[in-house]
Protein backbone atom coordinates (compact mmCIF):
# COMPACT_ATOMS: atom_id res chain seq x y z
CA UNK A 1 0.00 0.00 0.00
CA UNK A 2 2.63 2.34 0.86
CA UNK A 3 4.58 1.29 -2.20
CA UNK A 4 1.64 2.43 -4.63
CA UNK A 5 1.00 5.32 -2.63
CA UNK A 6 4.86 6.40 -3.64
CA UNK A 7 4.47 5.53 -7.04
CA UNK A 8 1.14 7.41 -7.38
CA UNK A 9 3.27 10.70 -5.82
CA UNK A 10 6.01 10.28 -8.56
CA UNK A 11 3.77 9.76 -11.26
CA UNK A 12 2.58 13.72 -10.46
CA UNK A 13 5.88 15.15 -9.68
CA UNK A 14 6.79 13.44 -13.01
CA UNK A 15 3.83 14.94 -14.74
CA UNK A 16 4.56 18.61 -13.08
CA UNK A 17 7.92 18.34 -14.01
CA UNK A 18 6.72 17.25 -17.84
CA UNK A 19 4.37 20.21 -17.55
CA UNK A 20 6.42 22.84 -16.00
CA UNK A 21 9.33 22.11 -18.87
CA UNK A 22 6.52 22.20 -21.83
CA UNK A 23 5.40 25.40 -20.51
CA UNK A 24 9.18 26.21 -20.63
CA UNK A 25 9.87 24.82 -24.31
CA UNK A 26 6.97 26.00 -25.76
CA UNK A 27 5.09 28.68 -23.84
CA UNK A 28 8.10 30.73 -23.14
CA UNK A 29 9.44 30.87 -26.43
CA UNK A 30 5.60 32.13 -27.96
CA UNK A 31 5.67 34.94 -25.01
CA UNK A 32 9.00 35.99 -25.88
CA UNK A 33 7.86 36.63 -29.36
CA UNK A 34 4.47 37.96 -29.07
CA UNK A 35 6.62 40.83 -27.50
CA UNK A 36 8.63 41.94 -29.47
CA UNK A 37 8.39 44.98 -31.09
CA UNK A 38 7.85 46.00 -34.51
CA UNK A 39 10.48 46.44 -37.09
CA UNK A 40 11.03 49.96 -37.58
CA UNK A 41 12.27 50.85 -40.65
CA UNK A 42 9.86 50.65 -43.57
CA UNK A 43 7.42 53.01 -45.84
CA UNK A 44 3.89 54.29 -43.80
CA UNK A 45 1.84 56.02 -46.33
CA UNK A 46 -1.39 57.46 -46.90
CA UNK A 47 -0.52 58.70 -49.92
CA UNK A 48 -3.27 57.86 -53.37
CA UNK A 49 -4.24 59.57 -56.58
CA UNK A 50 -7.24 61.38 -56.89
CA UNK A 51 -8.77 60.33 -60.33
CA UNK A 52 -11.63 62.77 -60.59
CA UNK A 53 -9.51 65.88 -59.41
CA UNK A 54 -6.58 64.81 -61.36
CA UNK A 55 -4.73 65.00 -57.39
CA UNK A 56 -1.96 63.16 -55.42
CA UNK A 57 -3.34 63.18 -51.79
CA UNK A 58 -1.88 61.84 -48.58
CA UNK A 59 1.52 61.62 -46.70
CA UNK A 60 4.43 59.37 -47.10
CA UNK A 61 7.38 58.40 -44.18
CA UNK A 62 10.02 56.16 -44.73
CA UNK A 63 12.46 55.02 -42.08
CA UNK A 64 15.80 52.75 -43.07
CA UNK A 65 19.35 52.53 -41.32
CA UNK A 66 22.08 53.30 -41.94
CA UNK A 67 25.45 52.73 -40.68
CA UNK A 68 25.05 56.46 -38.81
CA UNK A 69 21.56 55.18 -37.56
CA UNK A 70 18.30 55.63 -38.35
CA UNK A 71 17.39 58.24 -40.90
CA UNK A 72 13.94 58.84 -42.69
CA UNK A 73 11.99 60.76 -45.44
CA UNK A 74 8.77 62.73 -45.57
CA UNK A 75 6.55 63.70 -48.46
CA UNK A 76 3.17 65.53 -48.27
CA UNK A 77 1.01 65.64 -51.20
CA UNK A 78 -1.96 68.32 -51.28
CA UNK A 79 -2.62 68.20 -54.98
CA UNK A 80 1.09 67.42 -56.48
CA UNK A 81 3.91 65.81 -54.53
CA UNK A 82 6.27 68.31 -52.16
CA UNK A 83 10.14 67.74 -52.08
CA UNK A 84 11.32 65.30 -49.96
CA UNK A 85 12.06 65.63 -46.15
CA UNK A 86 15.20 64.38 -44.79
CA UNK A 87 15.11 64.13 -40.80
CA UNK A 88 17.01 61.76 -37.91
CA UNK A 89 14.41 60.12 -35.86
CA UNK A 90 15.08 59.13 -32.21
CA UNK A 91 13.43 55.33 -31.52
CA UNK A 92 13.49 53.88 -28.59
CA UNK A 93 13.39 50.24 -27.74
CA UNK A 94 9.42 50.23 -27.77
CA UNK A 95 9.05 51.41 -30.97
CA UNK A 96 8.19 55.38 -29.82
CA UNK A 97 9.51 57.53 -32.48
CA UNK A 98 10.01 61.40 -32.49
CA UNK A 99 11.19 63.28 -35.17
CA UNK A 100 11.17 67.14 -36.06
CA UNK A 101 11.81 69.48 -39.40
CA UNK A 102 11.39 72.67 -40.17
CA UNK A 103 8.58 73.00 -42.99
CA UNK A 104 9.41 74.27 -46.36
CA UNK A 105 6.15 76.12 -47.00
CA UNK A 106 5.21 78.12 -44.05
CA UNK A 107 9.04 78.21 -42.09
CA UNK A 108 7.60 76.50 -38.78
CA UNK A 109 8.99 73.74 -36.93
CA UNK A 110 7.08 70.56 -37.34
CA UNK A 111 7.83 67.50 -34.53
CA UNK A 112 6.11 64.13 -35.33
CA UNK A 113 5.65 61.69 -32.61
CA UNK A 114 3.83 58.37 -32.47
CA UNK A 115 4.39 54.77 -32.34
CA UNK A 116 6.04 52.57 -35.08
CA UNK A 117 3.57 49.10 -35.19
CA UNK A 118 3.20 45.98 -37.75
CA UNK A 119 0.04 47.68 -38.96
CA UNK A 120 2.19 51.11 -39.45
CA UNK A 121 2.98 54.43 -37.81
CA UNK A 122 0.01 55.30 -35.07
CA UNK A 123 0.71 59.27 -34.50
CA UNK A 124 -1.26 61.91 -33.23
CA UNK A 125 0.48 64.84 -35.48
CA UNK A 126 -2.59 65.27 -37.87
CA UNK A 127 -6.36 66.00 -36.39
CA UNK A 128 -7.31 63.22 -34.02
CA UNK A 129 -5.36 59.62 -33.62
CA UNK A 130 -4.01 58.73 -37.51
CA UNK A 131 -2.12 55.35 -38.85
CA UNK A 132 -0.01 55.66 -41.71
CA UNK A 133 -0.46 52.27 -42.87
CA UNK A 134 3.36 50.16 -43.43
CA UNK A 135 3.07 49.36 -47.16
CA UNK A 136 4.79 50.04 -50.51
CA UNK A 137 5.32 53.34 -50.92
CA UNK A 138 3.34 55.46 -53.70
CA UNK A 139 6.07 55.71 -55.82
CA UNK A 140 6.95 51.99 -55.89
CA UNK A 141 4.78 51.13 -58.78
CA UNK A 142 5.62 51.81 -62.42
CA UNK A 143 4.01 54.63 -63.80
CA UNK A 144 4.37 56.63 -67.77
CA UNK A 145 4.49 59.65 -65.95
CA UNK A 146 3.73 61.22 -62.63
CA UNK A 147 1.61 60.97 -60.37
Amino acid sequence: MAESKIMGMAKIRVGAFALVMALVFFGWPAAVFAQRPASATGTFSSMYFHPEAGDLLGTEIRIVYTRNGFQGTYQQAQGEPSELILFKPIIDDDNHITFSFTSPWDGTQVTISGRITDAGLETKRWKGDRLLKRMPSYWDERRASPP
